[in-house]
């Protein structure tokens, strides 16, 4: 009969209209008195407490030290209210005015590091060779090295595919000449190219117009940018094409060096739809000792011819860049020939524009967000309140953040917390509002208006404090959780985020209750203050702000489906247990298809599909007969080097000092066991085995890509070169030394072997520092080609490290330690695993930290697991939803998202259970199905509320042209979306079904350890601590946890 009582009540509103705060109703039982003597201790009073009690100096005196203080500003903002709106908001501006003054929302330089884990064994021994490069004693005086090798790194890929057929005909050879010119003809190239011995810039070696047209006049183009593209013979071009494919058919040299111009089959065919050029630019710069040598004005140069040459291909297919649109999204054709292109200096540029394009949305999310606030308060002063305290957190943690704590980073995906405080900050002005609407009928008057006001802004104060504090908590949590990762720009965005979080917390709590009494009663739209509303109509104030459409859905639908049961159930809710059990199933399959997530099995993404980068890269591996030496993996295997010595880096600078290498002091070449090894070492290399999926030919490196300095040091010495009279075997050191230092300036790599010179030079590879050799390098190439899978290229690494751990140990001491260098390739495989780590981490953290925020706001154990097990559904469905419906892999964005779900799920369930436990303390309802009722009446609009307005910042991020903006929103969507679902489906139902009654799983931890504490001293110090009488045998009250007694004096 009771449950069907209950059962009943839900579908009744009438029985929960009106409320009485029962806790301050409850009559002083004689059991607990305490006895009225002089040294009666006193109870402690909360700041809810004091909304209903005598403002007495006894119930003052009982405050506790955080709730004097709070009532003290209390106090002043609702004595002195202008000055107190002055005081608060003049400080945050001036904060913010500050934080903008002094550039701290100015987005860092985008560094090439900041991504890479410092620490990490590849890492070191990256920044030990290079270190050790940097420091090797110059081939020539001055800046004659200058731009003698490619840049690596920024090398241009163009590729050129007309519509069917054989590409190479004259018109369609004419048509790529005019589109390769563009890369020439600027006249910022002469200050990038790369230099030839002569000091001219050289003729690029992969560029098919030079294949067609003639060295010669590829010459004149390049150096002096003149040169006609004129219309070829066609007897001409069909020669120079069946001379291509004879040598690829003939040799496996001509193979590789004609089939890097050929799609794929085009050998066997005799005929190619597309073709391709390689243009580089040189490094280092003029004035410059290496590449890492003042990075930033380097790139400035770099940048300037980057910028004319995309201007003149602009202008040349007639595309130019939008508002809102990116040119690199339709299609560049002309006369039936399109164009492809990729620099990795080019996608920055693009990156950073469509950042600044994509940053636009902000305008539109802060418009959603003023809507929704409006709509649901119906106030223009609220509204404005609440979104100028938002839209001031940024720039006031922007400050503290730079200036308070030090940290300088500040990167682009810093700015993303501007949509995430849009969607926090609305959240908890939201709770503020309900609070502050609910004390208007909850709160009854007193003689005093200004008592009254005061005594209802302690109310919706202290429900906010608390109800804030714990979402703000976990929110903040799950933010630090990625302030643990070794990324830096993930772990200062964590930092950066938990601080927007308790930033927009504190100024909920601080300014918008000075604007709240400043602006009393000035809340709709048709009037002008509240006093007019209330003589005009008599409906309670709290009546008429409900938001129109939400509490309908709650009354009419959500409670009868969930209250819904049969005849034969015995009052068991039927409603509730299936909505219970759907999204179980839900979850558990989501869930399961989350175990399905893997790391990138390609590139990561950063441009939309239809992008024209998207893709490209693995097209240059993938699409042609040969691959260029840049498209496999170049490992650098080295001797001499023990350490890395660092001094002044600092990690938010981490382009910049580096490192210094440390020498290994028993290094001497001269000695025979030395060289002996060392040519040991060459011919293994070559024949290294390996069996890994991304291997090829069943070899680890490549065939022919092996570069022994100290092989061909030996043939030159055999041809007669140096000192003729002077044998390797019987020289001393010094003569050993100065004959290496002349093959070191007069040849070049692969001379020996009959190859041309490329422009490389011995420099980097023999390693003479202030006419010592400290170091020598032999590289080669991967069978794996660069941009694989994670996992795939993990499994090589590991034969990387395995294959020189497993050659360390029998090498002499002369030779030194050896180290590997991956380059990229391997430095970027850490940090994916890291994300990957970091996600698996936090969320280790995150539940443990949720469920003891979920305990010590519900104080029960049963609400708290239900809350716990629900955000568990939702992790795994958000996750299930990654693999299962988007097809995405486990990449940055997903992993970063990973530990928010957490914070951004637990809101509601917090929300909801904190007001599913009040019900029984505020107003003594004691059976579950009723507090399920009391929950969803009072809270279940303002979670609404503030999910739309979360969902609508991730909604302006859908239109972002950036993948990485794009996933966001997508997955703030989801999240939020899923945090509902399972809110209201799930965790709610599963407590009105089997939640507690009564005081069942109550779990007050702190009062059991004062309880204890006070039984180990005896009734005496249970006396004096106010545990006497049926506290000291039954326990404390509901409240106790947080010092709130049950003795209230009543208010007439």
């Amino acid at each position: 009969m009771e449950r069907d009582a209950a059962a009943a009540r839900v579908a009744s509103p009438q029985a929960a209209t009106k409320y009485v705060d029962h806790e301050a109703a409850i009559p002083v039982q004689e059991e607990t008195r305490p006895s009225k003597t002089a040294s009666a201790p006193r109870r402690p009073v909360t700041l809810h407490q004091l909304s209903f009690r005598e403002h007495s100096e006894q119930n003052l005196a009982a405050l506790g030290l955080i709730d004097r203080l709070c009532l003290r500003f209390l106090n002043f903002v609702v004595a002195r209210r202008a000055l107190a709106f002055c005081v608060v908001t003049g400080f945050y501006v001036a904060l913010a005015g500050a934080g903008i003054a002094f550039g701290c929302l100015t987005p860092s330089p985008q560094y090439q590091y900041e991504w890479i884990i410092d620490d990490k064994r590849s890492t070191r021994n990256m920044d030990m060779r290079l270190a050790a490069v940097d420091a090797v004693d110059q081939l020539d005086a001055g800046d004659l090295h200058a731009r003698k090798q490619p840049h690596q790194l920024i090398g241009i890929w163009v590729e050129y595919a007309g519509p069917s057929g054989n590409i190479f005909t004259p018109t369609r050879l004419q048509e790529i000449c005019e589109m390769e010119a563009t890369f020439y003809r600027p006249a910022k190239y002469q200050d990038v190219c790369v230099l030839d011995n002569d000091g001219q810039c050289a003729i690029p070696p992969l560029s098919i117009v030079g294949q067609f047209y003639g060295v010669e006049w590829l010459a004149g183009l390049v150096q002096n940018g003149t040169g006609t593209c004129d219309l070829l013979a066609t007897a001409e071009v069909e020669a120079t094409w069946i001379s291509m494919i004879s040598a690829a058919n003939a040799t496996r040299e001509g193979f590789n060096e004609y089939g890097i111009f050929m799609e794929k089959g085009a050998v066997a065919v005799g005929a190619t739809s597309k073709t391709r050029s390689l243009l580089s630019v040189g490094q280092p710069l003029e004035g410059f000792a290496s590449t890492r040598d003042r990075t930033e004005r380097q790139t400035k140069t770099y940048l300037a011819y980057f910028e004319a040459v995309e201007q003149d291909l602009w202008d040349h297919f007639g595309v130019e860049s939008t508002f809102f649109q990116t040119p690199y999204f339709a299609p560049w054709r002309r006369n039936g020939l399109k164009l492809r292109y990729f620099s990795w200096l080019i996608a920055r540029l693009e990156n950073l524009r469509m950042q600044e394009m994509d940053l636009y949305f902000i305008i539109f999310t802060i418009i959603f967000v003023d809507l929704c606030i409006r709509a649901y308060t119906r106030s223009h002063a609220f509204t404005a309140a609440a979104l100028a305290q938002i839209q001031l957190s940024i720039p006031v943690t922007a400050f503290l953040y730079r200036i308070a704590f030090r940290i300088e980073y500040f990167g682009s995906l810093h700015l993303c917390s501007i949509f995430l405080a849009l969607g926090i900050g609305a959240d908890d002005n939201f709770v503020l509002f309900d609070a502050w609407r609910q004390a208007q009928a909850d709160v009854p008057r007193v003689e005093n208006a200004d008592e009254t006001t005061l005594r209802r802004l302690l109310y919706a104060f202290s429900r906010t404090m608390d109800t804030v504090f714990n979402t703000s908590l976990t929110t903040a949590l799950a933010f630090l959780c990625l302030g643990l990762s070794p990324i830096m720009p993930v772990r200062t965005f964590g930092i950066f985020a938990a601080m927007v979080v308790v930033c927009n917390y504190v100024m909920v709590l601080t300014m918008i209750p000075t604007c709240l009494i400043l602006c009393d009663g000035c809340y709709f739209w048709p009037r002008q203050c509240a006093r007019e509303a209330a003589t005009k109509s008599s409906a309670p104030k709290s009546e008429r702000r409900i938001f129109p459409s939400i509490k309908p859905f709650f009354e009419k639908i959500y409670l009868r489906y969930m209250s819904w049961t049969l005849s034969c159930a015995k009052g068991i809710p039927i409603g509730a247990w299936l909505s219970v059990w759907c999204f179980l199933v839900l979850g558990v399959f989501l869930g399961y298809r989350a175990l399905h997530l893997e790391m990138p099995r390609e590139q990561e993404e950063l441009f939309p599909k239809k992008h024209m980068f998207m893709g490209f890269l693995n097209d240059m591996a993938n699409d042609y007969e040969a691959g260029a030496d840049d498209q496999y993996c170049r490992v650098f295997y080295t001797f001499g080097i023990n350490n890395l010595g660092k001094e002044n880096y600092d990690e938010y600078k981490p382009d910049y000092k580096r490192g210094y290498a440390k020498w290994n002091r028993a290094f001497d070449l001269h000695a025979p066991a030395a060289r002996l090894a060392l040519k040991g070492f060459c011919d293994t290399v070559r024949a290294v085995p390996c069996s890994e999926q991304e291997c090829s030919m069943g070899l680890l490196h490549l065939p022919e890509s092996t570069i022994c300095f100290y092989e061909e040091f030996e043939a030159w010495k055999a041809a007669g070169y140096g000192n003729s009279s002077l044998g390797l075997s019987n020289a001393t050191a010094d003569e050993f030394y100065g004959e290496l230092a002349s093959f070191r300036e007069s040849t070049y790599p692969g001379m020996m072997l009959g190859h041309e010179s490329d422009g490389s030079t011995w420099n980097d590879y023999i390693g003479f520092i202030d006419g010592h050799l400290r170091y020598v390098t032999v590289s080669t190439s991967l069978t794996m080609k660069q941009y694989s899978a994670i996992q795939e290229r993990r499994e090589v690494i590991n034969r990387v490290i395995h294959f020189v751990d497993g050659q360390q140990p029998p090498l002499p001491p002369e030779l030194g330690d050896l180290t590997y260098d991956g380059g990229w390739e391997f430095l970027w495989t850490d940090t994916f695993e890291a994300l990957r780590a970091s996600l698996f981490e936090g969320l280790a953290i995150c539940f443990p930290l949720a469920f003891a925020v979920l305990l010590f706001s519900t104080e029960n154990l049963l609400v708290s697991l239900y809350a716990i097990f629900g955000i568990a559904l939702i992790v795994a469905s958000v996750l299930g939803t990654i693999e299962y419906i988007y097809g995405w892999d486990l990449g940055i964005v997903e992993s970063l998202m990973g530990n928010l779900v957490v914070g951004f799920s637990v809101d509601y369930t917090i929300h909801l259970g904190h007001m599913f436990v009040a019900a029984d303390k505020e107003h003594n309802l004691r059976h579950r199905v009723d507090r399920f009722s009391f929950a969803i009446r009072k809270m279940g609009s303002t979670v609404v509320v503030g999910a739309v307005t979360t969902l609508g910042a991730g909604l302006f991020l859908l239109p972002c042209q950036l993948v990485s903006l794009n996933k966001l929103g997508l997955l703030m969507i989801t999240t939020i979306f899923f945090s509902l679902l399972y809110s209201f489906g799930f965790v709610m139902p599963l407590l009105a079904a089997a939640g507690p009654s009564g005081d069942r799983f109550a779990f007050r931890p702190l009062s059991a350890l004062k309880r204890m504490v006070s039984k180990a001293h005896g009734p005496e110090r249970a006396e004096a601590d106010g545990l006497q009488g049926s506290w000291y045998h039954r326990g404390p009250p509901v409240n106790l946890l947080f010092g709130v007694g049950s003795s209230t004096l009543r208010l007439p």
